[in-house]
């Protein structure tokens, strides 16, 4: 059984068609391999800036525990305390050693910066044991200047801590970015070389297929006469007289389009410039956005740092209170006594008669100073009760403030990262107006182009009505020829 030509032609086509399926299908799947390594590198990033936040709390966290520590009256109330901390460096110890996978995992200065963490947090540790000393010593003034220091050695650390996170954000987004570009660019060749190899193997089927057809359909046809050669000669001369004639005109509304086209074009390139510069604007205004993030965060982190400095002179206050509040009830009782004993004077008093007069007065008045000094104390404790619920309710106001505060600068700290995700997005769009404006300008230079080439193919046309007009001139005497042919050969 033999296979025409045609049936193997498309035979073959289909072998490459399915040939191209398997490559695609395999760039493809390694394309889907590459995302997913990129995605869990950027997700390694992702989970080392959570851990820096629960890193962030607990360091907080023992801090506070630290500062409350040195405040702590009751036994009782030192061991919740010591509790609550070993349960904060728990975490904080957790949240480190995952850290430290995701450093191993990542690479660059991340590892760096969280051996200056450790370091600074050591040292603090080191100031925080110190305090612990003090506080058991017992000695008040000590304990102040330890807190102080204590507040010194925290400050570097959370500094360090502020760089790790800035590094994790960083590679982040770089990490996101590289994930788009390298995805987005292996996804545009694979569809490019798809496009590119199914359009070649069609064609190459098309070009075959038809040339094989033609070949068939010249054999079979020429057997025909001269003479009906001849006249095809002739009409096909005549046709392509007429549609040189069309195409010549044809040019002409072409060559007037292109230099609409050209005006346009230039006018384009203007406008992308334009755009181009607006976006370095932009860029500049984005930049200017993040620096105010910045000093906002600064100075609501000095806010906190003011409104925790209140809270500890407020507690101050409420001691200082508690200890007036003794002394006034020690008054009153010294009252009490004093009025006891005006009482027993005037007894005293009354028992000596004429002689005791004076001492009765003398009696009299104490006791009335005994009462004035009951009086006052009363008014005292009265007032003392008063700044005690001031004091109270505003511990809780400053404590609000701080939590309002911290949970400012995370929002801030949310809103610049915002701004630099927008600043980023308008360098994208500055450096894309700047290729649009490069782009409309090579297209204005093509235009000029192709309308210099425009007006040769009008000279060639020219030239080649003028030829066509001399080919239908050849075809007339050809078939003139063929007719005399088949008189001549009609009486044989």
């Amino acid at each position: 059984m033999k296979i025409s030509v045609r049936m193997r032609l498309l035979a073959s086509f289909v072998v490459q068609l399915a040939l191209m399926v398997a490559v695609v299908s395999a760039a493809v799947m390694g394309a889907a391999r590459l995302r997913n390594n990129m995605n869990t590198f950027e997700n390694e990033y992702v989970a080392g800036l959570r851990q820096t936040t629960v890193l962030a709390e607990s360091a907080s966290e023992i801090y506070g525990l630290s500062l409350q520590s040195t405040l702590a009256r009751t036994p009782a109330e030192a061991s919740e305390l010591a509790t609550a901390r070993d349960d904060a460096e728990k975490e904080f110890t957790s949240s480190i050693a995952a850290l430290k996978e995701v450093a191993a995992m990542t690479g660059g200065s991340l590892a760096a910066d969280l051996t200056t963490y450790q370091r600074r947090w050591a040292e603090y540790l080191a100031v925080d044991e110190r305090l612990a000393a003090t506080v058991a010593g017992g000695d008040q003034q000590a304990v102040a200047l330890g807190a102080t220091e204590l507040e010194q050695a925290f400050a570097p650390a959370r500094s360090a801590l502020d760089k790790l996170i800035t590094d994790l954000q960083q590679g982040a987004a770089a990490a996101a970015q590289e994930n788009r570009g390298t995805f987005g660019d292996m996804v545009r060749w694979i569809g490019i070389f798809s496009v590119v190899f199914l359009a070649f193997g069609l064609a190459s089927a098309i070009f075959a297929y038809n040339l094989v057809g033609k070949l068939s359909d010249r054999v079979k046809e020429g057997t025909k006469s001269i003479g009906a050669a001849a006249g095809q000669i002739l009409a096909a001369a005549t046709e392509h007289t007429a549609s040189a004639s069309e195409q010549s005109a044809a040019l002409s509304q072409t060559s007037a389009t292109v230099d609409e086209v050209r005006v346009t074009s230039e006018q384009a390139s203007q406008r992308a410039q334009d755009v181009a510069k607006q976006a370095q604007t932009s860029v500049q205004v984005a930049e200017d956005g993040v620096k105010v993030v910045h000093e906002i965060v600064t100075g609501m982190q000095g806010i906190r740092d003011k409104v925790e400095a209140i809270t500890e002179d407020i507690i101050a206050l409420s001691e200082r209170t508690s200890q007036v509040s003794e002394i006034t009830s020690t008054v009153n009782d010294l009252a009490d006594q004093s009025n006891m004993l005006a009482l027993n004077a005037a007894i005293e008093a009354a028992k000596a008669g004429e002689q005791g007069k004076g001492f009765a007065v003398v009696a009299t008045e104490v006791k009335n100073l005994a009462d004035q000094s009951k009086q006052a104390t009363a008014e005292v404790q009265a007032i003392l009760s008063e700044i005690q619920k001031g004091t109270n309710t505003a511990v809780l106001a400053t404590e609000q403030g701080t939590k309002a505060v911290e949970e400012g600068v995370a929002l801030t700290g949310k809103a610049g990262e915002v701004i630099r995700t927008l600043g980023d997005t308008v360098r994208d769009t500055a450096r894309a107006a700047g290729q649009i404006a490069a782009a409309t300008r090579e297209q204005q230079v093509g235009m000029d182009q192709v309308s210099q080439a425009m007006r040769d193919v009008s000279q060639m046309t020219t030239q080649f009505v003028s030829g066509a007009q001399q080919s239908q001139s050849a075809a007339e005497s050809l078939n003139d020829l063929a007719g005399n042919l088949e008189e001549l050969t009609a009486d044989y």
